[in-house]
């Protein structure tokens, strides 16, 4: 059902979808961040995907997410480049960033998240709870959004960036 982790979905979405799009990294074993930079005209644009399920089979874990310390040391390894100030920086993961009011559906470290990427960050993307929410200027970020389900759904989130200008708002796809 995929509301608790199980190694062997993580391994097969490794297989099926990590190595034919050649992300650049693994959620499966060494469970690294995934970093791309994608550079367009001036504009220098740094993806991290981080991993956010939390490996547990416990009943009271369902549905909850955690970014774990491995990766937060990444993280903050990563952010602390000296030409990481030169880019501009959208992370992105699966659990809600900020839902402390439901135990069965929280990002357990999400305080430990939020102190790594404080002013350093530029754009946060999540879905997980599958309500469409912006939050501008918050954690010291531009833009955080949370993700709609789908399909089924009018409306996607746009994150443009030209010219060192980053701009996010939802617009019609139907």
């Amino acid at each position: 059902m995929g509301a608790l982790y199980s190694q062997e979905r993580a391994k097969r979405f490794y297989e099926k979808l990590s190595i034919p799009l050649k992300q650049g990294g693994t959620f499966f074993e060494e469970n690294n961040p995934v970093v791309n930079v994608v550079k367009e005209e001036k504009d220098q644009i740094m993806f991290i995907a981080i991993n956010t399920n939390l490996e547990t089979d416990h009943a009271f874990d369902f549905a909850c997410g955690e970014v774990g310390e491995k990766q937060l040391n990444s993280l903050n390894t990563i952010l602390s480049s000296p030409i990481v100030p030169e880019m501009k920086r959208i992370l992105f993961f699966h659990h809600h960033a900020f839902m402390h009011n439901n135990p069965f559906m929280e990002l357990k470290d999400a305080a430990k998240l939020a102190r790594i990427v404080y002013n350093r960050v530029d754009v946060i993307l999540f879905g997980h709870k599958h309500w469409r929410g912006k939050w501008e200027n918050m954690w010291g970020t531009k833009y955080i959004m949370a993700s709609d389900n789908s399909p089924g759904k009018n409306k996607a989130a746009e994150v443009t960036i030209q010219k060192g200008i980053i701009k996010a708002d939802y617009i019609d796809i139907c």
